[in-house]
């Protein structure tokens, strides 16, 4: 996969995934194997069932290891079905979060622009003038903006 990838993408490098020369799944294995998005889907859950007696949680039979990698936590896709034996895994992409990460009050500049997403946008006069009146609680809060033109930004 990892040279397949590689024909397509000149970035993907396949010598950053091996580790002297082989691919690897336990915790020797390179950086990159263990963050890519192929080895997360492959191995999500595994670290948490066990597989054979005697053995430890996300031991791998088919390389006789134990995967490098156990908690692994997905944030734009989520399992939608894997198979009792696990050989085949169905992902689904999860919905757009409805909310900004970044806090309001440091996306406010004194001169009224709203910077967001690495765009720059001036607010309407009643907003700047709602906004140099408005006194900030905390990091948390959550003002609501709304002005005669309809326009509301909300966070």
């Amino acid at each position: 996969m990892v040279r397949i990838g590689g024909g397509v993408y000149p970035v993907i490098k396949e010598p950053d995934y091996l580790v002297n020369g082989e691919y690897r799944v336990d915790k020797g294995a390179a950086p990159k194997m263990l963050n890519c998005l192929m080895y997360k889907l492959s191995y999500y859950r595994f670290g948490e069932l066990t597989t054979e007696h005697g053995k430890p949680p996300g031991f791998d039979r088919a390389r006789g290891v134990e995967i490098g990698n156990k908690d692994i936590k997905l944030e734009h896709l989520e399992e939608a079905f894997t198979t009792s034996n696990w050989i085949v895994r169905i992902y689904k992409v999860k919905p757009p979060n409805n909310r900004w990460t970044t806090s309001l009050k440091a996306r406010y500049t004194s001169y009224g622009t709203l910077h967001s997403f690495g765009m720059s946008h001036t607010l309407p006069k009643c907003a700047q003038q709602l906004q140099q009146s408005f006194s900030w609680e905390s990091e948390s809060s959550i003002p609501k903006l709304q002005c005669k033109l309809s326009m509301t930004w909300i966070q």
